[in-house]
């Protein structure tokens, strides 16, 4: 189960798995924290090209068939060249 809580830092957010806190990520929007929760619980494909999104959605996941489509995802998109670096969210 993945929970999300308010850092102590200034206007982040930690989503989090509860049985696991290594599977946690940092998040400067609720909503974005939100999004990602989502995907993973129920598995959905992220529509974004960012690089830490996807990274995100992976470190808080701990299912492998999950985890290889997003990498695959990364490859794609790394091969592509539509691959986008940089804090967004």
């Amino acid at each position: 189960m993945l929970r999300i809580k308010k850092s102590h830092i200034a206007e982040q957010w930690i989503l989090y798995d509860t049985k696991d806190f290594s599977h946690h990520t940092h998040c400067y929007e609720l909503k974005i924290a939100k999004i990602i929760r989502n995907n993973v619980t129920n598995k959905r494909m992220p529509k974004t090209t960012n690089k830490r999104l996807l990274v995100s959605h992976m470190r808080v996941n701990n299912d492998v068939a999950y985890m290889e489509l997003i990498k695959n995802r990364l490859e794609e998109l790394e091969s592509n060249g539509k691959l986008q670096r940089g804090k967004i969210f």
